[in-house]
């Protein structure tokens, strides 16, 4: 039999590879033909450029003519697997197709994908064992009654199985890491160039959450958790560090099943990566039930880094959604200690738009809570998912939302849809303090009673200009990455100082290439990590018949009016803002940041003079010598005192901005001979 496990993905679809490591782990299925299809999400959803994707799955179908196509869905691939079906049942009449995944959680959800006879069978709830079932009964012939967790179509009757439940004995199921069924080039890697299918990879500890918030389906209805053997969890962990993936997220809805589990966990992080020389950035959620020093310098020996959310600092909310045992009070414990034991962060956390009880005043105040700590916000806007509590009570919360995914809430009893579109907006002025933070707190520090009162007046002024709304995540969004001209344009109106204004242009340049840096064009390589030849120019006798190469490729370059590198230097922390008189102070004097990926996702810069120092580095090719260089460029160098020059050249390839190209003490000598 061959099977056909199909997804639209955002990112690493953990899902479909479990199900093809189980379906291949199990004696009655283990000889199925199984292929893992991963289809463009961007083309799907793009009118212009979806038909190229649905053609390319075509070819694939046909060539395979599989037995059996089974689809993924969740919220952002639900419309685009509607037309999949509905091309794979008309194509192909005879062969079954199975859905499965969050979208389809309950009956209900079910009906509409069986009810109009192209849908086989829907998985409910986890689908490894449900799966393997389904499979067997199809290719015996046999009928799917009976398989928990199943619906399907029985003639012109659609038939619900009773429920699964979840899976106690999580060592029944595969691991797709230690099976073979993750390719070793899936994510990227921490290496020049180096581009994978997905930026990512996940793992999983644990299963459930005992946790019920509302609007979330994690907790599969009850508050039960069962455990993944640890064997299998740190096995997982260090395949993923012996190959050095760029990033990993490990996804419990709270790190560690128990605390003295999480921190074995992290030990065997700490070691592996040592072990393997990994530099894998690695992402959990932290349990704010685990307030623990131990905990805490386990977190930043493994450099792991945390996020403690908080979805809103309205206690009235958080009571409603669920979270009311973790109010702000909590979130601040935690990141005190987080500060004090230098415990990594992702310096993010989420806030949700739209809750039931919440409103634009109280949504503000959540906004200007994080932000006053320095902190990015990650704003969603409430969906509603099934089998969730929040679906339920729609009615009784005055809850209005599409009925198409991701059936996103428009208004509820407390939030009217003006407040709504208000909300969605103050989403750019986030987005503004995340891509340019040091200009937006200038800007908020000098003209803004709050910081939330900036994010509102970037919101206005972007849909005044552009008509542009929030987009659905931060995740997602780019108008303020994209439209840096647009952002450039408004400076002056957010500027209330004119002194200041020039200033506050230099630092947005400057902001703006290194938001450039973590955001290259689409389908271009990302830009390189730079490491620099540790003793600059130092070990060269003759230093000016080194040939070296400016890495321009590597490097944004920003002419600057203003020295306001002196400044940032000293402007380590963004929510430290330097007092007004160093701003008024600043010397006038035009310089070129030369600005670069110092580690993955870290931006840094170096100025240098306009005049000598970057108009050389322009000519520094790799095939001509620095003396040569000076010769092209200014006449009667010889007579000067270059070793101001020297330690400028030397600083530049400590840091990788300039390959050195240092002569070996023959080629020195040469160069020596033929100058005298």
């Amino acid at each position: 039999m061959k099977i056909f496990l199909v997804s639209v993905p955002l990112e690493f679809p953990l899902a479909n590879y479990c199900l093809a490591a189980q379906l291949a782990a199990t004696p009655a299925t283990a000889d199925c033909e199984i292929e893992i299809v991963n289809l463009d999400v961007s083309r799907l959803n793009e009118y212009t450029r979806k038909n190229s994707e649905i053609w390319r799955f075509v070819a694939l179908l046909e060539a395979a003519r599989p037995d059996v196509v089974a689809f993924s869905v969740y919220l952002w691939s639900h419309l685009s697997i509607q037309e999949l079906i509905a091309v794979t049942a008309l194509l192909y009449p005879d062969t079954a197709i199975v859905v499965g995944g969050p979208e389809l959680a309950t009956t209900e959800a079910c009906e509409p994908f069986l009810s109009g006879g192209r849908v086989t069978a829907a998985v409910r709830g986890e689908g490894e064992l449900t799966m393997v079932q389904i499979v067997e009964r199809l290719r015996a012939g046999e009928s799917l009654a009976g398989v928990a967790g199943c619906s399907w179509r029985n003639g012109s009757e659609v038939m619900h199985e009773p429920a699964r439940p979840p899976v106690r004995d999580l060592s029944q199921l595969a691991s797709p890491y230690l099976t073979g069924w993750v390719p070793d080039d899936l994510f990227d890697r921490l290496s020049p160039y180096s581009k994978g299918t997905f930026p990512r990879a996940f793992v999983e500890t644990y299963r459930g959450c005992y946790m019920q918030c509302s609007y979330c389906q994690w907790g599969n209805g009850t508050k039960l958790r069962f455990e993944f053997p640890q064997d299998r969890v740190r096995a997982e962990l260090s395949w993923l560090l012996s190959r050095n993936v760029r990033r990993l997220w490990i996804v419990d809805a709270m790190f560690g099943y128990k605390k003295q589990v999480a921190k074995n966990l992290l030990r065997h992080i700490r070691d592996e990566k040592r072990r393997h020389g990994a530099q894998t950035s690695i992402v959990c959620y932290h349990n704010q039930d685990f307030y623990d020093a131990e905990l805490f310098d386990l977190y930043r020996e493994a450099d792991v880094s945390v996020e403690v959310d908080l979805q809103s600092t309205d206690k009235e909310v958080l009571t409603r959604v669920g979270r009311a045992k973790w109010y702000i009070e909590s979130f601040d414990r935690h990141l005190t200690a987080f500060a004090e034991q230098r415990v990594p962060t992702t310096g993010a956390a989420d806030l949700i738009i739209g809750l039931p009880g919440d409103r634009l005043s109280s949504f503000s105040e959540s906004v200007d809570f994080l932000l006053r700590r320095g902190m990015n916000v990650n704003l969603y806007q409430t969906s509603m998912i099934p089998d969730t509590p929040m679906i339920r009570s729609a009615a009784d919360d005055g809850i209005v939302h599409s009925a198409i995914a991701p059936r996103a809430v428009y208004r509820n009893a407390t939030f009217p849809v003006h407040e709504m579109v208000a909300a969605r907006l103050i989403g750019h002025g986030v987005d503004f303090f995340r891509r340019y933070p040091r200009t937006a707190r200038l800007l908020w520090t000098q003209g803004f009673a709050r910081p939330v009162d900036l994010c509102q007046r970037v919101g206005e002024l972007v849909w005044q200009r552009q008509g542009l709304m929030y987009g659905e995540s931060h995740t997602n969004d780019a108008v303020l990455a994209g439209e840096q001209d647009l952002v450039a344009g408004f400076l002056d109106e957010l500027c209330p100082l004119p002194w200041l204004a020039p200033v506050v242009r230099d630092l947005f340049r400057l902001e703006a290439a290194a938001a450039k840096l973590a955001m290259p064009p689409l389908y271009a390589p990302p830009y390189p990590v730079l490491t620099g030849a540790p003793g600059g120019l130092e070990g060269a006798d003759d230093w000016v018949a080194a040939k070296p190469r400016f890495r321009q490729e590597a490097v944004e370059q920003v002419r600057l009016e203003h020295r306001i590198d002196k400044i940032l230097r000293a402007w380590t922390r963004p929510d430290d803002v330097p007092p007004e008189e160093l701003w008024r102070d600043v010397e006038r004097e035009p310089v070129v940041a030369l600005v670069y990926l110092s580690a993955p996702g870290v931006s840094s810069f170096r100025a240098v003079d306009e005049a000598v120092t970057h108009p050389l580095l322009l000519r520094f090719s790799g095939y001509f010598s620095i003396a040569e260089c000076l010769d092209n460029f200014a006449r009667g160098w010889r007579n000067h005192d270059l070793s101001p020059l020297r330690e400028k050249i030397s600083n530049l390839a400590r840091e990788g901005i300039v390959d050195p190209g240092l002569p070996t003490p023959a080629v020195a000598g040469a160069a020596l001979s033929a100058r005298s």
